[in-house]
């Protein structure tokens, strides 16, 4: 259950995080008229941006994950 919910975090997270991105990335274009500044990034950027969101979410849920595996559910909710 902490992996899906870290999972979903993470997904969520990567496509505001692309979509404000670029938004701003267009914003910055289009006020300033730099050429250096044009909005078009290469596509591998995406999946590259993705993948280490995703290593490092799985990286930093793992041992929350295997410590709440490891607690009984009952024992779980009776400290809760």
């Amino acid at each position: 259950m902490v992996r899906w919910e870290a999972a979903a975090v993470v997904t969520l997270g990567t496509i505001l995080g692309l979509v404000i991105a670029m938004g701003t990335l267009v914003l910055l274009h289009l006020t300033s008229g730099s050429s250096y500044l044009r909005p078009a990034p290469q596509w591998w950027l995406f999946s590259l941006v993705a993948a280490g969101a995703a290593v490092a979410t799985l990286a930093t849920s793992a041992l929350p994950a295997r410590r709440a595996a490891s607690v009984p559910g009952l024992e779980a909710a009776r400290a809760e």
